[in-house]
């Protein structure tokens, strides 16, 4: 009971702080002038609401079970580490030069479910502060706890990895630039923090 309750605080904790840092480096973004760095491939790439479920929820879910679903309570410390390293790396890049997303307009949108939850996605989340990513700079950390914590099925965790990151790019929330830059960043995270750990490929 008392390492679910460690865990807990360590889930709790991390998401409150991403929570914090993310609204005040979106208040102060909007103060400063917009800037742009699509790369050409991402006039190509479709936009596609469906992409929201992996997005949100299988991004989530694979948060959670990273927590309280690995049994070494050393991966999760080291993990929550990584994330807090994650946050302090890019959240001056987001004051120091606030990158912005073109969206799509909101009239593109259905009546779906899937386009009713990117409406509100969009609502709540404005288009600053895309690169890098933190969305992959976190899906990446949380997938290298998966893989060290059950190695036999690390390719699962790599998967992950790969379909949160196309559903961004799917979603119009981020360019590939930032995709890149979220892996590059999310591995700098995670050596910091477990630094004798090997990535397992």
């Amino acid at each position: 009971m008392k390492k679910v309750s460690v865990r807990f605080k360590y889930l709790f904790g991390i998401f409150l702080l991403i929570q914090i840092q993310f609204k005040l480096v979106e208040y102060f973004s909007e103060l400063r002038p917009e800037s742009y760095l699509s790369m050409w491939v991402d006039q190509y790439i479709p936009f596609w609401a469906h992409a929201i479920w992996i997005y949100i929820f299988v991004y989530y879910v694979v948060w959670i079970f990273s927590f309280f679903g690995i049994k070494n309570l050393d991966i999760v410390r080291k993990g929550v580490n990584a994330l807090l390293y994650g946050v302090l790396i890019t959240a001056p890049i987001y004051l120091i030069y606030p990158i912005w997303m073109v969206r799509p307009d909101l009239s593109i949108l259905g009546n779906g479910l899937s386009d009713s939850l990117v409406g509100m996605l969009w609502q709540v989340d404005n288009a600053a502060n895309v690169f890098p990513s933190q969305h992959v700079v976190f899906v990446f950390i949380v997938g290298m706890m998966m893989a060290l914590a059950f190695p036999k099925w690390c390719w699962l965790a790599y998967l992950y990895v790969f379909v949160v990151c196309v559903s961004i790019v799917l979603l119009k929330q981020h360019y590939v630039w930032d995709i890149f830059a979220g892996l590059l960043i999310g591995y700098v995270a995670y050596f910091l923090a477990f630094k004798r750990e090997k990535l397992l490929i």
